[in-house]
């Protein structure tokens, strides 16, 4: 009974790795869509781009916008205001 309890060790903690692995995978996508977005205003358009993106990375909108005024806070940017400044920029080409 203990030689079984060994072996499945490694396999708990390959499965655990994997996990882990997985989680880190999907944060790195979610911080390079907010990288993307952060460089390309022009593309996008306030909360309706946050939702999209939500719904792709099956995250929750909270979560997205709490990464999101991260990003903008490092970047010493008013998330607010700069989400006003790219819907003012579509509304003047459309």
């Amino acid at each position: 009974m203990l030689n079984i309890h060994m072996q499945d060790k490694p396999s708990i903690r390959l499965a655990k790795l994997t996990v882990q692995r997985k989680h880190i995978d999907i944060r790195i996508a979610q911080l390079q869509q907010i990288v993307y977005v952060s460089n390309h205003p022009e593309q996008f358009s306030g909360a309706l781009v946050q939702t999209a993106l939500c719904d792709d990375l099956n995250m929750d909108y909270n979560r997205w916008d709490g990464l999101w005024k991260q990003e903008m806070d490092r970047r010493g940017l008013n998330s607010d205001t700069y989400l006003n400044g790219v819907w003012n920029r579509i509304e003047k080409k459309s």
